[in-house]
């Protein structure tokens, strides 16, 4: 595959990962895949190298408490078989309470698939919005 329909690829799973459609995006990501979230397990328990059955619970887990979500690229630049994307994250739980984060993500992507991805955000977004990390008042 050329770089453009690379970059194709990795937009549609950008355009399918909604609450609605999560499984149109996971069928673009290979098998074998390993999916890492940057960042010491020991000290973010999201973090870590994950393969795509790991990664696909940690996410529908993770949309299980929203309503609404959509990830949005911002800029996507591509060489060879890598993707790199810079996007946003907005979610709302059913009660009203918002997520928003931000990422930057290199894909690998070989014959149509996601091969890897690297993704780096800010953990202290979602421990705020887990609870699992409490601000002082």
């Amino acid at each position: 595959m050329d770089i453009e329909e690379n970059k194709a690829v990795v937009l549609r799973v950008f355009k399918n990962f909604t609450l609605t459609d999560i499984d149109k995006a996971l069928a673009l990501v290979a098998d074998d895949a390993v999916w890492t979230l940057i960042g010491e397990p020991r000290r973010f328990a999201y973090a870590g190298a994950k393969s795509k059955s790991a990664f696909t619970e940690q996410i529908k887990g993770f949309f299980s408490v929203m309503a609404k979500f959509r990830w949005v690229p911002n800029v996507i630049t591509a060489e060879d078989d890598r993707v790199a994307v810079e996007a946003e994250s907005f979610g709302e739980t059913a009660d009203g309470k918002k997520y928003h984060n931000f990422y930057h993500m290199m894909f690998v992507v070989r014959d149509g698939k996601i091969q890897a991805v690297r993704e780096y955000l800010d953990p202290f977004e979602i421990l705020e919005f887990t609870g699992e990390m409490a601000f002082p008042a």
